[in-house]
C-alpha cells in the first residue's frame, strides 16, 4: 500500500540530508506512484505541498525544489514526513484528498486503510465527514481526545476503534512533538546517537539507509501497540498548505440581488448592480394543489388501472413528485425511465426503492448504451482538443430523447396525462446562452424559432473549425436536437402546480423511503445525472460558475432563499464532485486527469 517516510535531524548531521531524502523518496516510491506529498518543519514554519503525480516526480517540481533550496540545517533542526500514494479512498484528482493531511493543527501521513472511517464521523465526532479521504478523520479525532487526555492515550484510542490498518507519523504542532504508530508493524526507524531519526514502511528501505548514512546501525520495528515518541525542539511555528495558497480566487462582479456573476452569457447591471436578468424576471406562483388535484380527477381510474406516466430519474424532484402522484393525490402512476448509459447507480437504486415499496410499474427504456457512451466519448475527445463552452451540451445531447419517449408510451398504454418534474427555477439559459442564443423566461427549453436558427448555425460553425465532431454520433445529435427544440411536448410540470421546498422534499424521501443521497457531496440537486458533476466543474473552471448559481439565483427571485443563504450553498454546491467525475469517466472511457488538465489550463472568461 502506501509509503510513508520521513526524518528527524539537527546540525550535527553531516550535510548529506538532501540525499537522503531523494534517496527515501526513491525506495518508497514503489508503494505507490498515484500521488505525493511532503511536510517540511524548519525554522518556524511547517510547509506541506501535495502533488497528483508520483514522488519522484515531485522531486522534480521547481516548487518542492526552491522549499529544499531555503532549508539551511545550520539554523536549526530539520523534519520531513512524505508520502508516497497507493489510492484507496479519495480521488487523487482533487490535490486535498492526497496526504500529509492537515487539520486542527495536527499533520498526518498514513499507510493503510480506515475501513469504518465514516462511523468513526458520525458515532465519535457527531459529524458527517468532512472529505471522501479516509485519513481525513485522524486529526479529527485525535484533536478531540488530546484535550481529554495524553497523546499516546488519544492514539492508543485511535486504534482500539478502527476497522482497518494503519501505520502513522503524526506531527502535533502545538506541543512539538513527532509519533510514529502502527498496528500492523509496518513501520521501521533508526535513531543514531545524535538522536536523528529515519523511518520507513519497509525494513529493506531503512536497512539501505542505515548502511549507506549511518554505518549499519540497528534497525528497529514498531509492533502492533507501540508509540515512538519524538520530541522536537521547542518553537512555535506557523503552517504553510501551499496547495490552498495556490488556489485560485475568482473574484466575480454578482449581483447584488441574486448570485450570477459577470460572466453570465449577455449580463447586464444597473447603477444599483441588479442584473438584468433579476431586472426582467417574472416571478410565477404555483396553480396550486387543488388545481394539480382537480387535473388528476379527470384522468383517474377507479379500477386501480395506470392513470397518468411520470417520467422518473430516481432523481429529488422526480422521486417527490411520485410520492405527490401516488400518494397524496390517489393516482395510479406508470413511472419511465430513459437510460442513455448516464444514469446513476444511485439513482437506479432510489428508483427501485420508491417503486417497490409503493407498488408502481417502472419502464425503461433503454438506449443501445454502449453505443450512446462511445458517442460521448468522441465528442468529449474532440472537445477537449478545441475547449469550447457553447459545445459543452453536446455531452448531454443523448439524453434529449426523453422527450420523445413519454409519446410513445402515452400512445401504447391510451394514458394522456403525462408528467415531468421539472421546475421553472431549473432553467439555466447560460448554456444556450453561450451558442449566442437566447432562450424565453419559459419552462425548459423555450427557445423562439430565430434563436434556433443561430443555434444551427453556431453549432455548423464549430463542427466546422473542429472537424472530430462529424463523427458516428451525428445523426444521434441532430435527433436530440429534434427533440429538445422541434418535437411537439404534452407535458405538464408538477411543479406548476405545487410549491417547490428543498427541505420539505428531503425530509419526505428520507423519511419515508430511506431515500439515498451522494456520500462524498452535500449537494442533492442533478445526483441522479452521471454527467451533471464533469460538465458543472467545466462551466465552474471556465466561466466561473455553474448551474447551481442559476438554480440558486432563481431560489432568491421566489424569495425561497436570502442571497447570503444562496452564497452559502453554491460555494457548497460547486465544489468539484471528483468521485462522480472518476465514475463518469469509468464509464466513458477517457483520461480524468489529463481532460482536468486541459480545462484548467483552457482560456476563462474571467
Amino acid at each position: 500500500m502506501c509509503g510513508v517516510f520521513g526524518f528527524y535531524i539537527d546540525k550535527e548531521f553531516d550535510g548529506q540530508w538532501k540525499k537522503l531524502l531523494f534517496d527515501l523518496a526513491k525506495l518508497s516510491n514503489s508503494r505507490g506512484k498515484e500521488a505525493s506529498g511532503i511536510a517540511i518543519r524548519h525554522q518556524g514554519k511547517i510547509k506541506i505541498l501535495r502533488h497528483k503525480g508520483s514522488v519522484l516526480e515531485l522531486m522534480k517540481e521547481k516548487e518542492l525544489i526552491n522549499l529544499l533550496d531555503e532549508v539551511n540545517i545550520k539554523n536549526g533542526d530539520l523534519l520531513i514526513l512524505g508520502h508516497s500514494r497507493l489510492c484507496t479512498n479519495g480521488d487523487r484528482s482533487n490535490v486535498f484528498n492526497n496526504q500529509p493531511v492537515l487539520e486542527k493543527d495536527i499533520v498526518v501521513i498514513h499507510n493503510g486503510i480506515i475501513c469504518n472511517y465514516e462511523k468513526i464521523w458520525k458515532d465519535h465526532l457527531n459529524q458527517s465527514p468532512k472529505s471522501e479521504l479516509d485519513t481525513a478523520v485522524i486529526p479529527e479525532f485525535l484533536d478531540k481526545k488530546i484535550k481529554e487526555t495524553s497523546i499516546e492515550s488519544a492514539l492508543n484510542d485511535f486504534y482500539s476503534i478502527i476497522e482497518g490498518d494503519a501505520s502513522l507519523a503524526c506531527l502535533f504542532k502545538k506541543e512539538n512533538i513527532l509519533t510514529l504508530s502502527t498496528n500492523t508493524g509496518s513501520l521501521y526507524y533508526l535513531e543514531d546517537k545524535n538522536n536523528a531519526v529515519v523511518f520507513a514502511s519497509q525494513q529493506t528501505f531503512i536497512k539501505n539507509i542505515s548502511k549507506k548514512y549511518f554505518n549499519d546501525i540497528n534497525v528497529h520495528q514498531l509492533k502492533k501497540g507501540d508509540i515512538k515518541k519524538i520530541e522536537l525542539k521547542k518553537e512555535e511555528y506557523q503552517l504553510i498548505d501551499i496547495n490552498k495558497n495556490n488556489i485560485k480566487k475568482i473574484n466575480l462582479k454578482r449581483c447584488s440581488k441574486c448570485v450570477l456573476p459577470e460572466t453570465f452569457p449577455g449580463i447586464k447591471f444597473d447603477a444599483h448592480g441588479v442584473c438584468s436578468i433579476c431586472n426582467t424576471y417574472i416571478p410565477y406562483k404555483p396553480l396550486g394543489i387543488d388545481a394539480l388535484r382537480a387535473l388528476c380527477d379527470k384522468h383517474k381510474k377507479n379500477d386501480g388501472s395506470p392513470d397518468c406516466i411520470l417520467a422518473f430519474s430516481g432523481g429529488r424532484d422526480s422521486s417527490y413528485a411520485l410520492h405527490v402522484l401516488k400518494v397524496e393525490l390517489g393516482m395510479n402512476p406508470v413511472t419511465y425511465t430513459y437510460d442513455w448509459g448516464m444514469v446513476t447507480d444511485l439513482a437506479r437504486r432510489n428508483i427501485a426503492r420508491m417503486c417497490g415499496q409503493l407498488g408502481v410499474e417502472n419502464i425503461l427504456v433503454s438506449a443501445d448504451i454502449p453505443k450512446k457512451r462511445k458517442y460521448v466519448q468522441k465528442n468529449l475527445l474532440a472537445w477537449l482538443k478545441r475547449p469550447s463552452l457553447g459545445m459543452v451540451t453536446l455531452l448531454m445531447a443523448g439524453d434529449k430523447e426523453y422527450f420523445y419517449h413519454p409519446q410513445v408510451i402515452s400512445k401504447n398504454l391510451n394514458i394522456d396525462l403525462v408528467f415531468f418534474a421539472g421546475n421553472k427555477m431549473e432553467q439555466s439559459g447560460f448554456k444556450s446562452g453561450f451558442c449566442g442564443v437566447k432562450e424565453s423566461n419559459g419552462w425548459y427549453t423555450y427557445v423562439p424559432k430565430l434563436q434556433k436558427i443561430k443555434m444551427v448555425q453556431y453549432f455548423f460553425l464549430e463542427y466546422l473549425k473542429n472537424v472530430r465532431y462529424f463523427n458516428s454520433s451525428l445523426y444521434d445529435t441532430a435527433f436530440a436536437f429534434y427533440c429538445a427544440y422541434i418535437l411537439k411536448h404534452n407535458i405538464h410540470s408538477i411543479y406548476d402546480y405545487i410549491d417547490w421546498d428543498e427541505k420539505h422534499l428531503i425530509d419526505v424521501l428520507k423519511n419515508n423511503y430511506n431515500w439515498e443521497t451522494e456520500k462524498s457531496s452535500d449537494t442533492t440537486w442533478r445526483i441522479g445525472d452521471g454527467t451533471a458533476a464533469f460538465y458543472n466543474y467545466i462551466y465552474m473552471e471556465m466561466a466561473g460558475f455553474s448551474e447551481n448559481d442559476t438554480f440558486r439565483s432563481s431560489q432568491i427571485r421566489q424569495g425561497l432563499i436570502t442571497r447570503e443563504e444562496a452564497m452559502d450553498k453554491i460555494n457548497i454546491d460547486n465544489k468539484p464532485r471528483f468521485e462522480s467525475m472518476k465514475e463518469y469517466a469509468g464509464v466513458v472511457g477517457f483520461d480524468l486527469n489529463h481532460a482536468i488538465e486541459i480545462i484548467k489550463n483552457a482560456p476563462k472568461l474571467y
